[in-house]
C-alpha cells in the first residue's frame, strides 16, 4: 500500500515536512471554526496570486497540521501578508533570506495557546508565529500603539529576516542597556546597504523591558535614543580602501565627513515588542527586509470570527 505522506511529497505539495491528509471530514471541521463562507475569497496570493478562497485555506490549513481554533488567525494572517504594502511578491521572489515573522496580540493568545513567553522562538508550539507578552510589559502592546483597542485581537506580519540574540546581563540602567541593544543590532547590517534598509524589531525580553521602564523610558523614548544615537561618522563609512568601497553613501547628501549617518532610516521604521520568559537578561533583534517604496512594509489585522 503507498505511503500516502511520501505521495504528497512526490507530488511536490509540501514544504518537505509531512502533511495532514485533508480529508473532507477534516476540511469541514476547519470551516465551521469560521462564520465566513467557504467561496468566500481572501486574497490573492503572490507571485502567481492564486485565489484563496476560505475552503481551499482550510485545505491547505489541515495540510500544515493547523487545528480549528487556529484558523481565523490564519485567515487574518493571509489577509496581511497578501497587502500590498508587505510586498509578498517581493519576498517570494528574492534572493534575500526573509520571512514573514506573525505576532499576535490580544486575548487570543491565550485562548489558542500562542507562546508568549520562555522559548518564544524555539520549539515546542505547534504555530510558527510569536505572541507579545503583554502581561509583563511596562508599555502598551504592539497593536495598540497601531491603533487597535486593547480588546481586539491582532495579527501583525513583519517582513524580517532571522532574529540575532542580544545577551546583556550587567547593564542595570536604560541608557546602558540601550546602547546594548542598538549597537548590537547595527553588527548585523551592512552600511553599504543603508538605502535599502526597513524596518527593525526588537523582541525586548521582559527583564530587559522592565530595566528599560523602571528608568521612566517609553516605548517611543527607547525608540528615538536607538535612531539617535546608532550612527557613524561618513568618514568611516566613505568610499576608499579604508571604507566603504562603494559610492552608495553619496545618495545620503552628506558632504561633511564629519556628519554622523543614522543605521535606521527613522524613528517610525523602529519596531518594539516584549516577548520571551521572565527569567534571563535577553533580548533579540529582527533585520528587516528591504524597505522603501518598492520594498516591505508590517501590516497589523483584526482577527474575525
Amino acid at each position: 500500500m503507498a505511503d500516502e505522506m511520501e505521495i504528497w511529497f512526490e507530488r511536490g505539495l509540501t514544504d518537505g515536512l509531512p502533511v495532514v491528509p485533508p480529508t473532507r471530514e477534516r476540511v469541514e471541521r476547519m470551516l465551521q471554526a469560521t462564520l465566513r463562507s467557504r467561496e468566500a475569497l481572501v486574497a490573492e496570493v503572490p507571485p502567481n496570486f492564486g485565489r484563496a478562497t476560505v475552503e481551499k485555506l482550510a485545505v491547505n490549513a489541515v495540510m500544515a497540521g493547523c487545528r480549528p481554533e487556529y484558523f481565523p488567525v490564519l485567515l487574518a494572517v493571509v489577509e496581511a501578508a497578501c497587502d500590498p504594502r508587505f510586498n509578498l511578491h517581493g519576498q517570494s521572489g528574492t534572493t534575500n533570506a526573509t520571512s514573514p515573522l506573525i505576532i499576535v496580540n490580544g486575548p487570543v493568545r491565550r485562548r489558542i495557546g500562542i507562546n508568549c513567553a520562555a522559548g518564544v522562538f524555539g520549539p515546542g508550539f505547534r504555530a510558527y508565529c510569536i505572541g507579545e507578552h503583554e502581561e509583563v510589559s511596562p508599555w502598551e502592546p504592539l497593536h495598540v500603539e497601531r491603533g487597535r483597542a486593547p480588546e481586539e485581537s491582532t495579527v501583525t506580519v513583519f517582513p524580517g529576516e532571522g532574529p540575532f540574540i542580544i545577551n546583556d546581563h550587567l547593564s542595570r540602567e536604560a541608557p546602558q542597556l540601550a546602547a546594548s541593544l542598538g549597537w548590537s543590532a547595527a553588527g548585523v547590517w551592512n552600511h553599504k546597504s543603508f538605502p535599502l534598509y526597513g524596518h527593525t524589531l526588537w523582541v525586548i525580553g521582559p527583564e530587559h523591558a522592565k530595566t528599560i521602564g523602571a528608568g521612566g523610558w517609553s516605548k517611543q523614548d527607547l525608540k528615538r535614543h536607538l535612531f539617535e544615537t546608532v550612527r557613524r561618522r561618513v568618514r568611516d563609512l566613505e568610499p576608499g580602501p579604508d571604507g566603504a568601497e562603494t559610492g552608495r553613501l553619496r545618495n545620503l547628501g552628506e558632504s561633511d565627513p564629519e556628519a554622523l549617518v543614522p543605521k535606521f532610516p527613522s524613528v517610525d521604521e523602529i519596531m518594539v515588542v516584549v516577548a520571551g520568559g521572565t527569567a534571563g537578561r535577553f533580548s533579540a533583534v529582527v533585520p528587516g527586509w528591504m524597505g522603501g517604496e518598492i520594498g516591505a512594509h508590517p501590516v497589523t489585522r483584526v482577527i474575525e470570527p
